[in-house]
């Protein structure tokens, strides 16, 4: 398992920004500094270096990010109009990552993608009064699972108990899958689902498939950038930081096309 997860973890920094970008530069440096290399290697070479330099700059670009983040930030805040007529039944919080330890709180704590998530999902509570579930396992299989982690962050800073834990998952298709079976034997079907804005897209598309009706209330918006227009065109690393996730997003969705065609 832990061989897997190294793998897979592997094959996301390579794929990438900026793993694939300084692969390319990489690349690129080693064939044109070859004093023997033949011309077309040299071209080669010269061509590697800049796409790399390319891609890298565009993916530091607010105004390229941008639109990216727009196709996957497509709900909107949830209203109190729209929870009121949805009549949900229980707040589905999903972890974002987890820190193993954090020296100031002596022991390990919730991310702070998780941490903007809790908090926008302990608001719901306090605002409708659904019972909370939150839903995330160990990812590396190994120590204590993010729910259980979340469950006590959200009991130290927010004052709220978790009703359920779902401990068993290492993705959103099984965050979606465990807590799905979780939620189906206390008669639950309509859940409002908390996550990040550009997470929501794929996490939508996993509950649904395994039977659940979701009100999306989605939080941390990243889209639109709060830049003047001239720093729109300036690298940044949040941009970069963007290009990843929204990357990630994207072939996240397209494997999850590809197991709804499987089964």
């Amino acid at each position: 398992m832990l061989e897997v997860d190294v793998m897979r973890m592997l094959i996301k920094v390579l794929i990438l920004p900026p793993g694939l970008q300084l692969v390319f530069l990489a690349l690129g440096l080693a064939l044109t500094a070859r004093v023997s290399a033949s011309s077309r290697t040299k071209w080669v070479g010269y061509l590697l270096l800049s796409s790399g330099f390319l891609s890298l700059l565009l993916m530091s670009l607010p105004v390229v990010v941008g639109p990216l983040l727009k196709e996957l930030e497509i709900y909107p805040p949830v209203t109190e109009q729209h929870v009121n007529d949805y009549q949900g039944q229980a707040i589905v919080i999903l972890s974002g990552g987890i820190v193993d330890f954090a020296p100031e709180w002596g022991r390990t704590v919730s991310g702070s993608q998780t941490v903007v998530r809790l908090r926008y999902g302990a608001n719901l509570n306090r605002l409708y009064g659904l019972p909370i579930l939150l839903s995330g396992g160990s990812v590396t299989g190994e120590g204590r699972a993010e729910a259980q982690v979340m469950a006590q962050d959200l009991k130290d800073s927010f004052e709220m108990d978790a009703e359920w834990l779902e401990t068993e998952s290492q993705n959103t298709w099984e965050n979606a899958q465990f807590s799905a079976k979780l939620l189906e034997a206390q008669g639950i079907k309509r859940v409002v689902l908390v996550t990040s804005a550009w997470h929501m897209r794929r996490a939508v598309a996993a509950f649904e498939y395994f039977g659940l009706e979701v009100l999306p209330a989605p939080t941390g918006f990243l889209h639109p950038m709060q830049a003047s227009f001239g720093a729109r065109w300036l690298p940044s690393m949040g941009s970069l930081s963007g290009a990843r996730l929204g990357l990630h997003e994207c072939l996240g969705l397209l494997y999850y096309w590809y197991l709804k065609q499987s089964f």
